[in-house]
C-alpha cells in the first residue's frame, strides 16, 4: 500500500503541484487527461524532476503514488490527489469531501489505486484500446466495446429462451 503523507517543507510558491512517476505510461495518459481538464490551475511534473524541488518526499514513496502538493505545504496522495485535483479544476468536489471523512469511501479508494499501480501496465494496454492512444483527442473505442458486449449478450439470452422453449 502507498504512503500517506501530510505535509512538505518545500511546497510549490505559486500553484499546487502535481508529481507523478515519469517512466509509467498509464500515469503519462491520464496525466495529460488530468491537464487538459484543469488547464493552468496546477503545474504537472516528472517525479525524476520535481524529487529536487520537494526533497522531504522521497524516491519511493515518489515511486508508491501520484503526489499532489499544494502551495501551503499539504500533500495529498494516491486517490486523494486525484480528488484534489478534480476539485481545483471545478468538477466533483464531493469526492474530496468524501475521501476526507474517512470510512468506506476512503478505503475503496485506496484499495481501486493500489490494485491499478499493481497492473498498471496490463491497465494502460487497456486505456489505449478503450480510448485510443493519443490521450489528448480520445476515442470512444468502448462504445463499441459495450455495444458487442451487449449484443452477445442479448444473443446470449435469446438462445436461451430458444433452448427452454423447445427442450
Amino acid at each position: 500500500m502507498f504512503s500517506k503523507i501530510s505535509h512538505t517543507s518545500y511546497p510549490p510558491s505559486s500553484k499546487p503541484l502535481m508529481i507523478w512517476d515519469g517512466d509509467c505510461g498509464f500515469c503519462h495518459y491520464w496525466i495529460i487527461r488530468w491537464w487538459i481538464m484543469s488547464g493552468d490551475a496546477i503545474e504537472y511534473q516528472k517525479y525524476q524532476l520535481a524529487h529536487k524541488k520537494v526533497p522531504d518526499i522521497s524516491i519511493t514513496q515518489y515511486r508508491e503514488a501520484v503526489r499532489l502538493v499544494l502551495p501551503d505545504g499539504s500533500v495529498y496522495s494516491g486517490p486523494d490527489a486525484a480528488y484534489k485535483a478534480f476539485e481545483l479544476a471545478g468538477k466533483y468536489p464531493f469526492l474530496t469531501k468524501w475521501y476526507s471523512k474517512g470510512g468506506w469511501f476512503m478505503q475503496l479508494s485506496d484499495w481501486g489505486y493500489q490494485k491499478v499501480a499493481d497492473y498498471r501496465y496490463q491497465l494502460f494496454q487497456l486505456t489505449k484500446r478503450l480510448f485510443g492512444k493519443n490521450p489528448r483527442s480520445p476515442k470512444s473505442h468502448w462504445v463499441s466495446y459495450l455495444l458487442a458486449l451487449l449484443t452477445l449478450l442479448l444473443g446470449f439470452g435469446v438462445l436461451l429462451i430458444y433452448a427452454f422453449n423447445y427442450l
